[in-house]
């Protein structure tokens, strides 16, 4: 689905100077905003609450402190240690946790407390000590993950807090299908981290990324989670209050299954990517129904459904013809829905072929959950929301990263998707929202999606829309506990990137602009000649996103590690900019070589020969640093599987350059022979 989103125009880098003096006014506007903003906003909450009252004072967390769970249940006290290690890491001191009503901080439940619905929570502190109260267990964790964002060295500030999310459900899409397969300790970090921002879903996303004992051929050695690994996660998660989704496709996007010849039969072409459907497709996607849902506890099972191109036009063209398109997809469904039924489970399905055909809504079964997504920038997201809801169907709305085939997510149309289709949702009434990670071509770090999925998780929880100053302002203190704001200017400086790199070419910084080698093809070069007049904008935004990456991991307090990545999606920006420099110097050089060809002996000869290897070896030297750089967070964050494939095209541009190397290493010996020196269209570079 990740190639589905249309790019967007940019808006052109203003210079330096101009640059300069709109950053001083913006800071200026910030600082005035804060001083007049809400306690929350100043207190830099994610997401914020639902009623937030100041109050006078600060609660002291020295020694001495006892963290008291009024209750005997185990969930309050996992709460409570994850508090007990906040303060710890904050204050430098060890609260105890007791049992009772008796303590500096209280949590305790409140069965009568019906208003505060199933997460809800109240919050007080004053300079005396904190309570927190809520009716359930999941309430009381969202309490205590609000009060960790509260702790400060120097104790909490006293405040009054009623809150309550605006949607039930709040989720997160990871895929684990196109390439990377996080590692288990990978993963609980990652629904940890989700659960932090009191997000409750959290859908894993299979093709054949699941050990089907029913199917071995689909398990690629090293590249599934099995049973055993999902208990992990399924045990790991509930603690954190959060259900996990099995996502398995069971109509389109399922080529890694279909170019098996074990399965052709169920085809609509051979080879394909979309299942036929009939007595033989209904019973491979039972037989994957009837593994997946007993490991999974919670109430959902998502079966795929989205972008079936091929339904219907190959092997099922004949019910096509007797029953309709309508009748066949629709059966599909009914199917899929009834076997999840089957297995105590409701059925998700991605809802975009009723987008395309609305009529279709009303003749859904009535328990079929539609996860509606939309990854582009919209004003009004009706055509994704309004059919489901006049058919009286529960409704997720999905919006996107917009992190994949991207070298950074690009947050201009991600942000905007967020905040606008999240609250035309909840308006019309949706059951929830999440939002979709996709790892299309293998090469998507998850940890650069934080700041769309910190937005994510606010637009759900939150009563109004989405406030990107706000989420901005709270960033960097929610995921590091940093009191500044470095990284969150940093990826305001890789979203510049985006934008200047689509005014000089009309594409964002994406991957195939990334590969784009400067000497590889004349299209390449032709793209390099576009971007060569900002390269240096580009450059200079992607230095100064990684001295504010620099200045984050000195004031980070906690998952300083996720910064590598964004200190590497800084370097891979800066390398699109490079890239482009050095084809303009190499042009330029070959120039200065023929105009300086009859005296070879020259001083401005060999300037030439130097500043063009010179140029040449900066690009391989980037190539290689950068692949390695890329294999170590790989290995750090994933399992080996897939990497091969990605480390492969940064080889092969490391020969490129080499290849470069070479051909100007004959243009030397050529003169030196006394030949003349190819023209410059022979070399391809730029004019």
């Amino acid at each position: 689905m990740g190639t589905m989103s249309p790019m967007r125009g940019g808006v052109q880098a203003s210079p330096p100077r101009a640059r300069a003096a709109a950053t001083i006014a913006v800071l200026a506007t910030l600082a005035a905003t804060l001083a007049s903003a809400p306690a929350s906003a100043v207190l830099r909450l994610l997401p914020e609450p639902r009623h937030l009252t100041p109050g006078e004072g600060r609660l002291p967390l020295g020694e001495g402190v006892r963290i008291a769970v009024a209750g005997d249940d185990e969930e309050d006290g996992f709460a409570a240690r994850l508090l007990s290690d906040e303060i710890r890491r904050a204050c430098g001191v060890t609260p105890a946790i007791v049992k009772g009503g008796a303590g500096t901080i209280v949590l305790s439940r409140d069965p009568n407390a019906r208003e505060l619905g199933e997460e809800g929570y109240r919050l007080t502190v004053n300079a005396r000590g904190a309570r927190a109260t809520a009716a359930t267990a999941a309430g009381l964790y969202y309490a205590v993950q609000t009060l960790r964002q509260l702790v400060e060295p120097d104790g909490l500030d006293a405040v009054a807090i009623e809150d309550v999310p605006s949607l039930r459900w709040r989720g997160v899409h990871d895929d684990l299908s196109r390439g990377p397969l996080p590692t288990l300790e990978t993963l609980e970090r990652r629904i940890r981290t989700a659960a932090e921002l009191k997000l409750n879903l959290y859908l894993l996303y299979f093709e054949t990324s699941f050990a089907y004992r029913a199917h071995p051929l689909l398990a690629a050695s090293g590249g599934t989670l099995d049973s055993s690994d999902v208990d992990q996660l399924v045990r790991f998660a509930r603690r954190h209050h959060v259900e996990l989704v099995p996502e398995q496709q069971t109509t389109g996007h399922m080529q890694t299954i279909l170019r098996q010849e074990h399965y052709q039969p169920l085809a609509e072409f051979p080879h394909g990517s979309t299942i036929a459907p009939g007595p033989d497709a209904d019973a491979f996607v039972g037989s994957m129904v009837s593994e997946l849902a007993p490991l999974f506890p919670g109430p959902w099972i998502h079966l795929g459904g989205d972008e079936p191109g091929d339904l219907g036009q190959g092997r099922s063209r004949s019910r096509v013809e007797s029953e309709g398109p309508d009748g066949l997809f629709l059966d599909h469904v009914s199917h899929l829905a009834a076997i999840a039924r089957a297995h105590g489970k409701r059925a998700m399905i991605w809802g975009d072929a009723i987008v395309d055909h609305p009529e279709w809504a009303s003749r859904f079964p009535r328990d079929v959950a539609i996860t509606s997504w939309c990854y582009d920038s919209q004003k009004d997201y009706s055509r994704w929301i309004n059919p489901f809801v006049a058919a009286q169907l529960q409704l997720f709305v999905c919006p996107g990263a917009l992190n994949w085939n991207r070298v950074f997510p690009n947050l201009d149309i991600a942000l905007p998707c967020i905040r606008d289709f999240v609250a035309q949702g909840r308006k019309a009434g949706v059951a929830g929202a999440i939002t979709c990670v996709w790892a299309d071509n293998g090469d998507a770090p998850f940890d650069l999606c934080w700041y769309a999925l910190a937005g994510g998780a606010a637009a759900a929880w939150q009563e109004g829309a989405l406030d990107t100053t706000r989420l901005h302002d709270a960033f960097d203190w929610w995921l590091l506990r940093s009191p500044g704001t470095e990284l969150a200017d940093a990826i305001a400086r890789l979203q510049q990137i985006h934008r200047t790199v689509q005014s000089a070419t009309r594409y964002d910084a994406n991957l195939a602009l990334y590969w784009q080698h400067p000497f590889g093809s004349p299209l390449d070069n032709q793209m390099s000649a576009s971007l060569a007049p900002a390269s240096g904008i580009v450059c200079q935004l992607a230095e100064d996103a990684r001295l504010r990456i620099a200045r984050a991991r000195e004031r980070a307090a906690v998952n300083r590690e996720m910064l590598d990545t964004y200190d590497f999606a800084a370097e891979r920006m800066h390398a699109i900019g490079m890239r482009a420099r050095v084809a303009r110097d190499v042009a330029a050089g070959f120039r200065e070589l023929q105009a300086s060809a009859a005296a070879r002996q020259s001083a401005e000869w060999k300037h030439s020969m130097e500043r063009i290897n010179a140029a040449l070896v900066e690009g391989r030297e980037t190539t290689l640093a950068l692949r390695d750089e890329q294999e170590r967070l790989w290995r750090r964050d994933n399992r080996p599987y897939w990497l091969g494939n990605l480390l492969a095209l940064y080889d092969r541009d490391a020969q490129l350059w080499l290849a470069e190397t070479d051909r100007f290493r004959e243009c030397d010996l050529r003169v030196r022979l006394g030949r003349s020196l190819p023209a410059a269209d022979e070399l391809e570079l730029m004019p």
